[in-house]
């Protein structure tokens, strides 16, 4: 029986790997991941006894966050006047709220699942789908004859890869968390060539994340080595702590200031040319001017949903800077219904009024308040990614709910992190 659980305890370590490896392309490519994940993960569970049910701390009550801003998606649904397309679709896409709060508040975590296994899968998967990119833009470029400067590079790169990979959003977020796995690997490894291997994987992740279309992804990187310099400067040398951190502040303005994206809108914004703009300042004063409406409680998934598309012909700005555009510069669109705040908290606010920002919220303020020790230094980057992410995606678009709330369920119940 002892050799049946071990079975089943690297089972469920290599669908984790697999799950989260196709967690950078499209949902269709990681439904039998997912299957696959679930039936192992039940089976480890139930054999091996991984249920926990004794008193919970404060460390677990974003477990009942989750299922809380899950449950407000059918507590609104009572009073709403539509069933969308969309409600069903985001009720499938936020399920892992429910699931993993409930997982948190009952099981533990598969021991022999450690870091390191989403270090390696996520930075392998996300270099790999990077120089295939690369390769392919550069080939395209040399067939067409183009210049292969900066500016068409990043233009050709994006389109590639998101016609063959996935978004500039789903793209960099999975790499700086990746990233944050292999830092946690690094700092507790005793191999010298496993510290080498990933110490050039980051190397690799941060040359596409600092030359991709993604200024998000971009300013986020630079944030989280800015977060890892200062983790070491107040291990090593905390008096430094203070002139480290406003160094490394001067050293992302700089760079932010020469990523070819923000040059270009700057050029625009003189020449009087949205070109190079990002439409995302239209989209939100049209959201926010929706949420208005309705402040407290807002208008539900499926109600507000068609509240916020089908009033977005009334707002020329709205017209002009995304709706037209989505439709037809959007290879993947297939209903007007599609076009979304752009923003998880305007999105929150759009639905559920003040509770639901303030449950959006406490997501990400009630583990850096209740948490401590390693749970706290490595669950705050990765709640800081999504959170930077959140700022300029809607849930369920390009930004997973899925692998936040793992991610969290993780880190909390596992035994590998200590905190």
């Amino acid at each position: 029986m002892s050799k049946f659980k071990t079975i089943l305890e690297w089972t469920n370590v290599i669908a984790s790997m697999l799950l989260i490896a196709s967690m950078l392309f499209p949902f269709s490519y990681q439904k039998p991941f997912v299957i696959a994940f679930a039936i192992s993960m039940l089976a480890d569970i139930i054999v091996n006894r991984r249920f926990s049910l004794r008193k919970h701390t404060w460390q677990y009550a974003v477990f009942f966050v989750l299922i809380a801003y899950y449950a407000c998606v059918w507590i609104w649904h009572i009073f709403e006047e539509s069933t969308m397309e969309i409600f069903l679709l985001d009720t499938q896409r936020r399920l892992p709220f429910l699931i993993f709060g409930i997982l948190g508040l009952t099981t533990t975590v598969n021991p022999r699942l450690h870091p390191r296994h989403f270090a390696y899968a996520m930075l392998t998967t996300g270099v790999v789908a990077g120089f295939w990119t690369a390769y392919n833009t550069l080939a395209h470029l040399h067939q067409v004859g183009a210049a292969i400067d900066i500016v068409s590079y990043q233009d050709t790169f994006a389109r590639v890869r998101y016609t063959y990979v996935a978004s500039h959003m789903t793209f960099n977020l999975y790499l700086n968390m990746g990233i944050v796995w292999a830092i946690y690997t690094i700092d507790h490894s005793t191999s010298k060539w496993e510290r080498c291997l990933l110490g050039v994987e980051i190397a690799v992740a941060y040359l596409f994340l600092l030359t991709s279309d993604g200024r998000t992804g971009f300013i986020t990187s630079i944030l989280l080595a800015g977060y890892v310099a200062c983790m070491l400067i107040y291990r090593y040398c905390r008096k430094y702590l203070v002139l480290g951190s406003i160094a490394a502040l001067v050293f992302s303005a700089a760079l932010l200031m020469f990523h070819p994206r923000m040059m270009l809108a700057g050029e625009d914004l003189k020449n009087g040319d949205r070109g190079h703009i990002d439409p995302r300042g239209a989209i939100w004063d049209y959201t926010l001017d929706v949420c208005l409406e309705r402040p407290l409680l807002g208008y539900g998934v499926s109600d507000g949903r068609k509240y916020f598309t089908e009033h977005a012909n009334l707002d020329p700005d709205m017209m002009e800077s995304y709706v037209t555009h989505f439709s037809t510069d959007n290879p993947h669109f297939k209903s007007i219904y599609e076009i979304h705040p752009h923003n998880a908290w305007l999105a929150a606010w759009l639905e559920f009024g003040i509770v639901g920002v303030l449950l959006f919220s406490a997501i990400f303020v009630v583990p850096i308040a209740t948490l401590r020790g390693e749970k706290l230094v490595y669950l705050t980057p990765i709640l800081g990614i999504f959170a930077m992410q959140s700022m300029f995606e809607s849930l369920g678009m390009f930004l997973s709910p899925m692998i936040i709330s793992w991610f969290i369920y993780y880190t909390i119940r596992s035994p590998q992190i200590k905190g």
